[in-house]
């Protein structure tokens, strides 16, 4: 599976067409590509025979059909601000070939299905080249339900020509449907309508045609299996003059959710709009205004089948919406809105549609160059529909709001901390524009208030209780033997609701164990069943668990606020978070000043004792320890990391820093090759909180408290004491550089005098400076890759692999931290990198492996055949 991990290419090229698609070469980030960006097609204008002459080539319609791609290719010419040498062609596109890289030539006759034809001459055979077609324009294309024709209207003129003249009545200004047979390019068309057609959309399942006449009268018909009108119209509404009437909206049978429910559109002064259909009528509501004025240019509208998120171009912009369902209607309204990064170059965008190219959905674009641009979407982020928030929903059932427009403004349930300013906001701005009285939004507030303390009050009332029916009874249970690692745990009398209540504890989905039961399970914590190095926390055993190894990580010494603190943090952390390359705690004791942490156990150990085994002697390494991490799993422990820290920074709810990333707080599996995986662990030093990541990735937090390790903190964090994730993306950088190298993130100086860190050692060699620098992506950087992995450079691809994880690395470690990129786009230069290598195995392959080598460790108790001292209850707080 390809799990979150999405890779954007950018293109930007002026080259004739070719027979192959092409691919981009810069990066750029966007969460609803998954892949690269191809141009499918291109059609370079005709040569320019005279001088002053201007000759442009636009892409005004597409439709995806079944493995092909149609669209409307129009070529004309300007000579002193006059059109000429116009020509209209319908074409087609062979998808499977273009994937396959052997796409035809644009400019091959065998992509055309017919130049369009005068507006009088409706029926007839293929027109096979250029001529004259007068005022023949077309305003849109679809699909038929045979699937074997395209459906085109065909208008005698500009419908926005003929609006801006004041000429829209006669008999001169008609439109007609054709049908234009796929198989050879003969037509056959409907009778003219009785006024122009400005926009529609052909629902083909389901056999009706819906389209919006240029006097703003939105029209229902019923259509054969080629797609003509064959029954009567039926005037579904009709706007009057207080609502607008917009002679640009536009929209197209993309613009149709799957079950024909909702119509999106679009227009210049409105933004994007929906039509929720119904038997006979339909209610039209703005949804978002627009971030620009489209200016006059083309604009398009498609959306997902679910309606989940649609997308509308105008100008050289591209725009998602992300929208909610509401209750008891079919049209959303709008949650976000973002612009996909301009991946086109400085054309403008003219045309949309969404297929699946049969791995996937995709998104094709036309522009006014000539090209058309294929951008593979992710499904499962594009599937995803938010729900209308509970106090949205009582608004709309209690203060309906009447008539056919319907204000959509995004609704901000969640006031501003600042008190006063957000209720001052709520109640100025946003209810009015909802259409609400301040009498409703006064109640509104008040009910809400009383609401959210009387919860409060219970929920305090409801902890109180049972932490003190537990502390009874725990004091009432008999005083254990002493053990070889501390005395029994001693309470607190200011621990009056629990440690929960007075530690900070907020635990869930974890069970809490009890003490001795712990200690059961490692033998009493005896030394032989110790594992690892004592830590800053303390030291770690290797228990049983149902027969199944846990590692169990108790705290020594005395409780300092620092410990007490890690504690806490790697609790409240570990117990919210769910990804496959994040360490799952399997449960926690708390009694007393006794803190003790449950893990599953890793046989692979720590990542840094594999890069750096100690043994006794060189024998003993050569007999015992695991062979060197290869290239593959070395970068596969590399993409890992990268999935689990993009989770904390961008997924995890308050996002998370780390903070102490390095090798030996990455653990590994048992396996090898393509089945090896790694998990983050020691989430003790972690920062949690909206207060570090809640303004966006480039806020910085200045706290007293620096925790980290030496020679993978950033330095503004380690001298000046500013956290935010980037902090996490430098130490990244350091720990690929160690997998790079299989050099220690610090070593003694070459001088012999104090020491020196990975990033300064390999400063001279990625950074270009002195007359011996080398740079990784003109040669290969062997005086600084690790040795063992000489050999596995044959490739001109594996070379390149690693000349850009080098780069990659170098810039995670910007001594600017504004100049280091997010996880989210790591994890995507990863991805790619995996897949030029052909190793896309790793990233479809490593998820199922963690997966079921974990599932049965989860939920698990420590078994002890004596009822009465089992010590461990489920704690559940949501």
């Amino acid at each position: 599976m390809l799990c979150g991990c999405y890779l954007v290419l950018v293109l930007e090229s002026t080259s004739p067409a070719s027979a192959a698609p092409q691919k981009e070469r810069q990066i750029a980030y966007s969460p609803f590509v998954n892949g690269s960006i191809t141009r499918v097609t291109l059609h370079t204008p005709r040569a320019n025979e005279t001088a002053g002459k201007d000759c442009r080539t636009v892409i005004t319609d597409l439709v995806v059909g079944s493995g092909e791609l149609y669209y409307i290719l129009h070529q004309y010419c300007q000579v002193d601000g006059t059109i000429k040498d116009r020509a209209l062609s319908i074409r087609r596109l062979n998808l499977s070939r273009v994937q396959d890289g052997n796409g035809p030539s644009p400019q091959e006759d065998d992509s055309l299905i017919s130049y369009i034809w005068p507006y009088g001459q409706p029926n007839g055979t293929i027109i096979r080249e250029p001529s004259d077609f007068g005022d023949a324009h077309v305003t849109g294309m679809g699909l038929s339900k045979d699937r074997m024709h395209l459906v085109l209207s065909v208008t005698n003129g500009d419908p926005k020509v003929i609006w801006d003249s004041g000429t829209q009545s006669g008999d001169q200004n008609r439109s007609r449907f054709t049908s234009l047979s796929l198989a050879d390019g003969s037509r056959s068309s409907s009778d003219p309508l009785r006024k122009l057609v400005q926009a529609w959309a052909l629902e083909s399942n389901k056999g009706f045609l819906y389209y919006l006449q240029i006097d703003s009268v939105f029209i229902n018909v019923t259509v054969n299996d080629v797609g003509l009108p064959n029954g009567p119209l039926n005037h579904v509404s009709r706007f009057g003059i207080t609502t607008g009437i917009y002679p640009d909206e536009e929209f197209q049978s993309g613009s149709l959710v799957s079950d024909g429910s909702c119509l999106y559109s679009v227009t210049s002064n409105d933004g994007l709009s929906g039509r929720e259909l119904g038997d006979g009528y339909f209610d039209h509501s703005r949804i978002a205004a627009p971030s620009v004025r489209f200016l006059g240019k083309e604009m398009d509208v498609v959306a997902t089948p679910q309606g989940c998120h649609v997308f509308t171009a105008a100008n050289n912009t591209v725009e998602v919406f992300k929208l909610f369902k509401r209750t008891k209607r079919t049209c959303g309204w709008v949650g976000a809105k973002s612009a996909l990064p301009r991946y086109f170059g400085k054309a403008d965008v003219t045309a949309l549609a969404l297929g699946d190219n049969g791995d996937g959905s995709s998104l094709y674009v036309g522009t006014s160059d000539g090209s058309v641009y294929s951008v593979p979407l992710n499904g499962p982020e594009l599937s995803r529909c938010g729900n209308e928030p509970y106090i949205r929903r009582v608004l709309s059932d209690r203060y309906p709001i009447s008539g056919y427009r319907r204000s959509l403004i995004f609704f901000p349930v969640n006031l501003p901390s600042s008190g006063l300013a957000g209720v001052l906001y709520f109640i100025v701005v946003i209810v009015p524009t909802l259409g609400y009285s301040l009498l409703d939004a006064v109640y509104l507030l008040m009910y809400g208030a009383v609401t959210f303390m009387f919860i409060a009050i219970v929920s305090s009332i409801a902890f109180c209780v049972r932490g003190l029916v537990t502390r009874r009874r725990r004091a009432m249970e008999p005083v254990s033997n002493n053990h070889t690692v501390t005395a029994w745990p001693t309470t607190s009398s200011v621990q009056d609701c629990t440690a929960m209540d007075f530690w900070g504890l907020r635990p869930s989905r974890v069970k809490q164990f009890g003490w001795k039961l712990l200690s059961d399970c490692t033998d009493n914590f005896s030394e032989t069943n110790r594992i690892g190095d004592k830590g800053a926390f303390g030291k770690v055993y290797r228990g049983s668990v149902d027969g199944k190894d846990v590692a169990i990580k108790v705290m020594t010494g005395e409780l300092t606020d620092v410990k007490r603190n890690q504690f806490v943090a790697e609790v409240n952390t570990l117990s919210a978070v769910n990804h496959v390359n994040l360490i799952q705690l399997t449960g926690y004791c708390q009694e007393g000043n006794q803190c003790i942490l449950v893990y599953p156990y890793f046989r692979g150990g720590c990542l840094h004792e594999r890069l750096f085994p100690h043994t006794a002697n060189q024998r003993e390494l050569a007999e015992d320890s695991p062979p060197p991490l290869t290239l593959q799993e070395r970068m596969s422990i590399a993409f890992q990391i990268a999935r689990g820290l993009q989770y904390l920074h961008d997924d995890a709810k308050p996002p998370i820093i780390h903070r102490d990333i390095k090798s030996s707080n990455v653990l590994l599996g048992d396996g090898c090759g393509d089945k090896l995986y790694v998990v983050v662990a020691d989430f003790g030093l972690a920062a949690i909180g909206e207060r570090v990541l809640d303004t966006g990735h480039d806020h910085v937090v200045i706290t007293s408290h620096i925790g980290g390790t030496f020679g993978y903190m950033s330095p503004e964090y380690m001298l000046r004491g500013e956290l935010s994730e980037k902090n996490d993306v430098y130490s990244f950088g350091v720990l690929v550089l160690e997998l790079l190298t299989g050099r220690k993130v610090v070593a003694r100086a070459p001088s012999g005098l104090g020491w020196q860190t990975l990033v300064e050692w390999v400063k001279p060699f990625l950074r270009g400076d002195g007359e011996t620098a080398q740079d990784p992506s003109v040669d290969m950087p062997r005086a600084i890759l690790d040795r063992c992995l000489w050999d596995e450079m044959a490739e001109d691809s594996t070379r390149q692999m690693v000349m850009n994880a080098f780069r990659l690395a170098w810039e995670c470690v910007h001594e600017d931290y504004g100049s280091r990129p997010a996880m989210r786009a790591i994890v995507q230069r990863l991805h790619i990198m995996l897949l030029d290598v052909g190793w896309d195995f790793l990233i479809r392959t490593m998820d199922m492996e963690y997966l079921l080598a974990m599932s049965e460790a989860e939920d698990t108790t420590c078994k002890d055949d004596d009822a009465d001292s089992q010590e461990h209850h489920e704690v559940l707080l949501e």
